[in-house]
């Protein structure tokens, strides 16, 4: 009989983790731990930095996030280790964050979408990585997610397109950078 393992400790604590914040947020929804700016050197601002992509509005958009945090996830912990998985969800939390500070400071920002985007386009990068190519379905994903996310800016909705184009460039980043494990 098959066991199951303890696969992705990084990837599977920040999931609990987003659970638990989410939950939260329905029993008190006052307390939201969101991130807006402006940006400052103000202890709770910085705490929100590496927070905000923990709670969600509801069980959609956590399932939503997650369904491809959990899938992708496992895939870049196996390649650059939980360490640097740890790494990599905080400097996307917090570059996100900043990016979005700056350039929409009046909304608050919840959710790990653009963790997840960090998630694809890493993911997307580093299965050409060994030939030092970059594969074709990586840049048609790119065109079409890039397309989307500039087509849903010309509307007017509560979702935060810089977090998510942000998020995809931080990951495209990330994965074109060659590192030791």
């Amino acid at each position: 009989m098959p066991r199951i393992e303890f696969n992705a400790p990084a990837t599977i604590l920040y999931a609990f983790a987003a659970v638990a914040a989410t939950l939260a947020v329905q029993v008190a929804p006052a307390a939201v731990p969101g991130v807006h700016g402006p940006v400052s050197l103000d202890p709770g601002f910085v705490i929100s930095l590496f927070t905000w992509t923990l709670p969600h509005a509801d069980a959609s958009h956590l399932i939503g996030n997650f369904v491809t945090i959990l899938l992708v996830g496992p895939i870049l912990e196996k390649h650059y280790g939980t360490g640097r998985m740890f790494g990599i969800y905080a400097l996307g939390s917090a570059v996100v964050g900043l990016v979005h500070c700056l350039l929409a400071p009046g909304y608050v920002l919840i959710g790990a979408s653009g963790t997840a985007f960090l998630c694809i386009t890493m993911g997307g990068l580093i299965s050409g990585r060994a030939s030092g190519r970059i594969p074709l379905t990586f840049a048609i994903v790119a065109v079409l997610y890039l397309g989307r996310e500039v087509i849903d800016m010309l509307g007017h909705d509560d979702v935060s397109q810089t977090a998510h184009l942000a998020g995809g460039v931080l990951g495209t980043l990330l994965g074109l950078r060659r590192t030791r494990r």
